[in-house]
Parts: structure tokens; sequence; C-alpha cells
């Protein structure tokens, strides 16, 4: 496989990986009314930068919130808790009004690129329990800021971590290491380094990728034989590898002499 290829596959390779790990967007899960739809939004500003977040991990249930901005605010059925829907559907003054009603101080002004990352580890990150259990003292309620500025921290680990691995090399660079790993190859395989070198080339292209693919959820994780070639028979139950299984990084080392 020529290095632009090899390239290309570690990079599909890292998202796939990265995707089944964590399926953080990066977008917040409320709808953002200012751009979904104008009219509707009831922020004064046109620039408006604050989001309206619920802790729900603190929220008892009360409803106060949905009785005052009711078009904001509703009660998630799997806990019990209070959660925005939609933001900017009801007016500051509402939202305000809801806000300074809520019994146990749940409701907070965020800024809007905090909140992405806040409703996701809301929802998906941290321990939940419902109400009831909640008010009896039983179950561990995690702090939902904490929980998200340490998904943060290691999320920004992990990003540098792909950059480090993601190291650029001149087209000298890539050719002298393509050479490089011509000759491990010869030195280690020999007559059979061709019929390696071809083995790995046919399992890239084995298995055909698209974008939409690698997204979460709806990446092919096999393919059967007959329907990778249009075969109506013969296949039987034979499935290629998914792709991003198909190839292994292996680095060969030639022997140290005595």
């Amino acid at each position: 496989m020529d290095g632009g290829a090899r390239q290309a596959y570690n990079a599909r390779l890292e998202t796939a990986l990265a995707d089944d790990d964590d399926d953080y967007t990066g977008e917040p899960l409320s709808k953002w009314m200012p751009t979904v739809n104008a009219s509707m939004a009831k922020n004064e500003d046109p620039a408006e930068s604050r989001a309206v977040f619920v802790d729900e991990n603190t929220c008892i249930g009360c409803k106060q919130c949905v009785w005052h901005a009711s078009a904001c605010f509703r009660i998630e059925p799997d806990y019990g808790r209070s959660r925005v829907y939609a933001q900017w559907l009801n007016t500051e003054d509402e939202l305000q009004t809801a806000i300074d009603s809520c019994p146990v101080n749940c409701i907070h002004w965020v800024q809007k690129d905090q909140l992405p990352a806040l409703e996701y580890v809301m929802q998906n990150r941290v321990n939940r329990v419902n109400v009831g259990v909640m008010m009896a003292g039983q179950g561990l309620v995690a702090d939902v800021f904490d929980a998200t500025a340490s998904f943060m921290k290691e999320r920004k680990r992990k990003e540098e971590a792909q950059l480090r691995a993601k190291r650029a090399y001149s087209p000298a660079q890539e050719e002298a290491r393509r050479q490089a790993t011509e000759q491990l190859l010869k030195d280690n395989f020999g007559f059979f380094a061709g019929f390696f070198r071809q083995a790995v080339q046919n399992m890239a292209t084995a298995v055909e990728v698209s974008e939409e693919n690698l997204r979460v959820g709806r990446r092919k994780r096999v393919q059967r034989w007959n329907q990778r070639n249009g075969a109506s028979g013969g296949g039987g139950e034979y499935f290629l590898v998914p792709p991003e299984r198909a190839l292994v990084p292996v680095t060969v080392y030639a022997a140290k002499e005595d």
C-alpha cells in the first residue's frame, strides 16, 4: 500500500474507533431556536450567546419551571427531572422567573459554547437515579459541572494524542519510508515479499467504505460476499472483515546480527 493510501486508511480507522468510544458531536442536545427558527425565538439580542441548562441530578421534579416557561422546559420521562428542550422559546423575563422559582437552584445561565458538553455529559455520562430514589437519600449524585470539566479534559488529551500520531511527512520522507519498508519485506520475506504486499493491497480494496458507513450507528460491520460481488450463490455465509478491522499496522523488524 502506498503512503497516501496508508494515511487515508489510518485517518478512517482513527475516526471509526473514536466514534465507537465517544458519540459526542459538539452540538447541543436542546434546540437552539435562534438558528432553528428565528421567527419563534424570543431572544431580544440577535447575537445572544446565553443558554439555559438544568442540572438534572439536583432537580426534584417540582415543575415550577414548566409552569413559568412551558415552551422551553419539559419533564423528561425516564427520571422525572426538568430539561430544556428548546432554547429561547420563552422571553428572558419568563426564563428568569423560572430560574428564580426553582427551590433547589438547579437551573443555570451558561454560555452557548458550554451547552453541548454539559447536556451530553448530563444525559450520557453521569449516573442517574429517579427523583424518588434521590429524595429517599439513595444513589450517588454526581456534580455535572465537575464531570463535564473532566470529560473535556480527557477529550482534549485524546485529540492531542491523535495529532501527535498524525505527524506529517514530506514527499521525500514518505518515499524513504516506503523504500525502507520494501527493503525490510525483502530481507525478512525474500521471494514471498511480493505476495505479502499484494495480499495487503487486496485487503485494502476488498471492502468499499463510504463516509456514511463510518458514522456512528451506520457503519457496516460485516458484508456478505454475494452482496459485495453481486452474486446470488456460491458464497455461503462468508463475510468480509469490516474495513476498520481489515488492516492492522504491522512493523517488521530486521533480525539483529549476533
